[in-house]
Parts: structure tokens; C-alpha cells; sequence
């Protein structure tokens, strides 16, 4: 059995966009859009066949961000509350709360990341023993700004723990990780035969927002009328 965490970072008061996990995109909030996808792989991966994996979701804020708390009280992940510079903090109580072997990484500014690359992250490491896999590393990624996942083994967040003491590496969690690559870990990275790296769809400000959605209405556009001319029992997602 291998217990996993998907761990959401939000909180309402962004500096360069504050309150922009409440912004719609379509009919929902972006922040429940990667909820639902975390949701949809959690949904997937309890599924697997070749090795038992109980996961849970939950969106990691700010202690007293009562706005998140009131707001996604309801969203369908559990709720953690913690410190609001130090982020790395919330991944360390989520993973001993949940007592997790591996803590995945999203965050709320990338409201389109999907649940199929979320679950080749979980299946990535649990299959194989790999205690940091993401796609996100600058000189070799092929996913798009937005698409970003990690996850780490309890070892790592171990690590992390002890090593990432810095104000930096405490607000952006595996930058220490990354940045000294321990010997005593197993690293790992997710590619991809195509490359998206040139856009930028993750969500920083309100001209991000503007390109999301109309990325996000032109997709949906499509996928409707593929569903229109062939029906929904003949539309396969890859």
C-alpha cells in the first residue's frame, strides 16, 4: 500500500493577482479546476492494478485566509491550514497529518493542469521507488507553463525538512531540492513527446487571464463539437 497526498498551495492575497483563485474560468473557480483534476487522479490511481494506492487531495492555504476556508469549504478536498510564507511548512504537516509516503505538488495558479499528468507523476514514482519526479526543471522541460506537477517521497520531504532553511527554498519548497540533488535521493523527470514549453498558461496576472481563458473557451469549443458530431461515448481524451 502506498499512500499519496496531493497537496494544493493557495492562498487569497497574491502579491501581482490578488483573489485570482476565485476568478472564473467557464462555470468554476480556477482554483476548483485543479481540485477537480486532482480529484479525477485520485479517482484513477486507487484504480491501479500492479500496486494499491489510497490518495487523498487537499488545498494547503494560509492559517487565517478565512476566505479559502469559507469559499472551498465545500470543494471537494480536504482543507490545511499553515504558514502562509513558509509553504514547504504545509507540505511537511500535510505529509505527517496524512502520515503520506509520497506528497505531490500543485498549485493553484495552474488552473489547467490535467489529471492524466498528475497520474504519470503518482504512477512515476510509487512503481518505481523515485523520491523527487516532476516536469517542471527549466533546461529540459517540454510541458507548458501551467502544467506543472511534482511529487516527492516522505525521504525527500525528510530532507526538505532539514536541509531547505532559507526564507527562498521555505516559500518555494523544492527549489533546495533541486537546486543540491542529495545523493541519498532517487531523482526522476516526466517528458513528453510534445513540446508546449514555449507557452505560458500558468496564472500570474489579469493579462494570464485573459490568455487562459480564451485558451481554455477555444478547447471546450472543440471538445463540444466533437461530442455534437460523434457523440460522448465516442470521444476518447488522451
Amino acid at each position: 500500500m502506498a499512500n499519496v497526498v496531493i497537496v494544493i498551495q493557495a492562498r487569497s492575497n497574491s502579491t501581482r493577482f490578488p483573489k485570482k483563485i476565485y476568478e472564473l474560468l467557464g462555470d468554476k473557480m480556477v482554483l476548483q479546476h485543479v481540485v477537480d483534476q486532482a480529484l479525477s487522479s485520485k479517482l484513477y490511481v486507487e484504480r491501479s492494478v500492479q500496486k494499491k494506492i489510497d490518495c487523498s487531495v487537499v488545498v494547503a492555504h494560509p492559517e487565517d485566509d478565512e476566505q479559502v476556508k469559507t469559499t472551498f469549504k465545500k470543494c471537494g478536498a480536504f482543507l490545511l491550514g499553515g504558514s502562509e510564507k513558509d509553504v514547504l511548512s504545509r507540505y511537511i504537516k500535510a505529509q505527517e497529518q496524512f502520515r503520506a509516503d509520497y506528497v505531490v505538488r500543485l498549485t493553484s495558479d495552474c488552473p489547467l493542469v490535467l489529471d492524466f499528468v498528475i497520474s504519470k507523476h503518482i504512477h512515476s514514482a510509487v512503481y518505481n521507488d523515485f523520491d523527487y519526479i516532476s516536469n517542471v526543471e527549466e533546461d529540459i522541460r517540454l510541458v507548458f507553463d501551467g502544467m506543472d506537477v511534482e511529487i516527492m517521497s516522505k525521504k525527500a520531504i525528510e530532507w526538505l525538512k532539514d536541509n531547505a532553511t532559507s526564507a527562498f527554498d521555505k516559500e518555494h519548497v523544492t527549489t533546495a531540492l533541486r537546486r543540491e540533488r542529495p545523493k541519498s535521493l532517487r531523482f526522476g523527470f516526466v517528458s513528453s513527446k510534445l513540446d508546449t514549453s514555449g507557452m505560458k498558461l500558468s496564472l500570474d496576472t489579469p493579462e494570464d487571464l485573459e490568455n487562459i481563458r480564451s485558451y481554455y473557451h477555444s478547447r471546450e469549443s472543440k471538445i463540444k463539437a466533437a461530442e455534437r458530431r460523434y457523440g460522448i461515448r465516442g470521444i476518447f481524451n488522451i
